[in-house]
């Protein structure tokens, strides 16, 4: 039989759910090197690009002009934002029950699917499929998985197992 002192136990329930979200950070960590991509990819923002010219710069467009470019460029990227979620759920139809249902009672808690998605180049997402886990002392992060969808061919990849799926 372990003996624990004392003082040490309330330093373990204390340290506990830290290490609970700890080791789910290095498994996150882990399937982003094993699948080769970069977890923060660099945002195209117009207040972070420079310019480096030596011409002066253009005069800023109309308001209305701007904001119609600025949505024009973000339909696009919402179609096939959708196009790839659809091919998800083509493969796995019950994950779109489950992100529906939002927060869905499960033994002695809760749980909320959650599906994230990071474009890539060229018509590819990254996306985290993964429950939140929400009990009365704790709660967590269950990954389904971390697939790679092609929007052009409609294959998806397993970056955890790094293989084609569907």
């Amino acid at each position: 039989m372990l003996l624990v002192r004392p003082e040490w136990e309330s330093w373990r329930k204390l340290f506990y759910p830290l290490r609970v979200q700890l080791a789910m950070l290095l498994l996150v960590i882990l399937a982003v090197v094993l699948s080769g991509c970069s977890p923060v990819s660099p945002q195209n923002d117009s207040s972070t690009l420079i310019n480096t010219s030596p011409q002066p710069a253009a005069e800023p467009e109309k308001t209305s002009d701007t904001a119609q470019n600025k949505n024009n460029l973000a339909a696009p990227e919402s179609d096939e934002l959708q196009s790839a979620r659809n091919i998800l759920f083509t493969w796995h139809p019950e994950w779109r029950d489950l992100e529906a249902q939002g927060r869905r009672a499960i033994e002695d808690g809760f749980a909320t699917m959650t599906i994230d998605a990071e474009p890539q180049p060229t018509g590819i997402y990254i996306f985290h499929v993964y429950d939140i886990i929400e009990y009365p002392d704790e709660s967590h992060s269950a990954t389904y998985g971390w697939y790679e969808i092609n929007t052009d061919t409609g294959e998806i990849y397993d970056n955890v197992l790094n293989e084609k799926v569907y």
